[in-house]
């Protein structure tokens, strides 16, 4: 789309959508990457976002165009900080024009006994109660025909047993590295950081992609839709409930330990 009309598209408002960002703050993405010589495509292959949603935002589009509010909010952020803007006051405005509705408490209802039958209850009392006498008849006979033995052959000697007999599990092997396993069951977007280096910046997994990534010390994984990732960190599942979850993954004296950012 020429960037004519793009301009034309970011100043105009869209009857009964509110747009993403804002005209302004089109305008002022817009003008920060053609002050740079950059293209949408050039954008688009740094940042790893899709140029479409790039253009999307440059064009104030309506927040149905992306895939989740929480997709338009990381997409806002990772672009205007490729192009050098502070995005503090673009999200602070993002999440004004677009509050994120809560959901509504479930409250349990009053727990009501079942009532039970008398007949029903009565017969199940006789039952127990016979099956008790029965017991005690078989267990007093078996005691008369049972010839008596000496105690002394029957104890156990456990004092000719060597520990070396003792079957005991073989230690765990030590934890040298963070391993985390990405298993994605509905469309989600990713970024990763590994020992302070990026790893993967805003890419977006369908259903169905894998990814492995791993690091030395520390891994900082942000989910998008959150609730469509399963997460296995070192052969352990990690819930990722939520829309939007940022999870700090750590080596530590020789243990894995997760923290939600």
């Amino acid at each position: 789309m020429p960037d004519d009309v793009l301009a034309l598209i970011g100043d105009a408002e869209v009857p009964g959508s509110p747009g993403v960002t804002s005209p302004r703050v089109a305008r002022e993405l817009r003008a920060a990457r053609e002050a740079r010589g950059l293209s949408l495509s050039d954008a688009a292959n740094a940042t790893r976002i899709w140029e479409r949603y790039l253009q999307a935002l440059e064009a104030n589009a309506p927040l149905e165009e992306f895939p989740a509010p929480a997709y338009a909010r990381f997409f806002l952020r990772g672009y205007a900080e490729y192009l050098g803007i502070e995005p503090y006051a673009i999200l602070h405005e993002f999440e004004e024009d677009h509050p994120v509705q809560e959901e509504p408490i479930l409250r349990p209802g009053p727990y009501v006994r079942p009532k039970r039958r008398g007949i029903a209850g009565a017969l199940v009392f006789v039952s127990i109660l016979t099956l008790v006498a029965l017991a005690v008849v078989r267990f007093q006979q078996g005691k008369q025909d049972e010839p008596a033995a000496p105690v002394a052959s029957t104890a156990i000697d456990r004092s000719s047993e060597s520990p070396s007999t003792l079957t005991k599990p073989p230690p765990p092997p030590p934890v040298d590295h963070v391993r985390a396993v990405v298993r994605v069951t509905d469309r989600s977007w990713v970024e990763v950081v590994g020992d302070g280096q990026t790893l993967e910046r805003g890419v977006v997994l369908e259903a169905g992609a894998h990814a492995v990534y791993r690091a030395d010390r520390r891994l900082e994984l942000t989910l998008g839709n959150a609730g469509g990732v399963e997460l296995e960190v070192n052969g352990e599942p990690v819930s990722t409930a939520g829309i939007v979850v940022t999870l700090a993954i750590t080596l530590r004296d020789g243990e894995i330990r997760t923290k939600t950012l």
